[in-house]
Formats: C-alpha cells, structure tokens, sequence
C-alpha cells in the first residue's frame, strides 16, 4: 500500500509542477487560474481523484508519450491534434469546455518553451505516465 501512496503522491506531484508553470506562463487568466485551483484542491482532498481522471488519458497516449524525444517532430502529434473525439466523449460539459479552452493555451506554452524547458517538460509528462502505470500494476496486484 505504501507503494502505492508514493507513485500517487509522485504523479500528483509532477502534475502540480505541470498546472504551476501554466499558471505562471498565464497570470492574468482567471480561467487558468481557476483550473489551477481546482486541480490543486482536488489533490489536497482526494489524491487519488485526480490521478483516475488524467492517467487514463496519458495511457491512451502512452505511445505517442514514451516516443517523445529531443527533436520537434515528436511532439508534433500533440501539437496538432485537437482532441475533439475526447472532448465529445466527455459527458460534462463545463468539464468540456474547460478543457478546450486549456488545450490552445497549454499548446501555446509549449511554444513559448525554450529547447532545455521543453526537454523538461517532456520528462515530466513521461514521468507522470510511468507513475501512473505503476500505480495500476500495483493497484490489479493488490
């Protein structure tokens, strides 16, 4: 079980740093900000609430995840899709509309990064997918 409490904290952790640099890339956004707070204080409550909403989407995308690499050409598939089949699968649609209003902002960022952050932030979107497959190899053993 403790296993299983580190890699939900890791993950968390990692998405927090995520939901942060958004923030700060986008200060004057009440949106992002509110995404920021909201996502913060699901966390603080519930660890794991969070975890079951984005670590099924980051497995959905776990081979697209694990081939990002140096070269911009990686992350070309996330940069130009538009997620609209996700989006119309949602069955909230505030959550929907929350989330295509972050998508173009969180793709601008990435833009806006520098060669060395992206790198970065790369290793953090890895990291929160191979904290989330842990997680469930531990969770189906338990």
């Amino acid at each position: 079980m403790q296993k299983v409490v580190a890699h939900v904290n890791e993950f968390n952790k990692n998405l927090k740093l995520l939901v942060r640099e958004l923030h700060k890339r986008f200060p004057n956004d009440p949106t992002v900000f509110r995404i920021k707070q909201r996502i913060m204080t699901a966390i603080d409550i519930e660890p794991l609430f969070v975890l079951k909403i984005v670590g099924p989407y980051l497995y959905n995308y776990r081979e697209q995840i694990f081939s990002l690499n140096d070269d911009d050409k990686s992350e070309d598939f996330f940069l130009e899709n538009s997620y609209d089949s996700e989006i119309k699968a949602s069955i909230n649609e505030k959550k929907a509309e929350l989330v295509t209003y972050l998508i173009p902002k969180v793709k601008e960022c990435i833009k806006l990064l520098e060669p060395s952050e992206k790198k970065e932030y790369k290793q953090l979107v890895i990291n929160l997918l191979d904290e989330y497959i842990e997680y469930l190899g531990l969770s189906l053993n338990s």
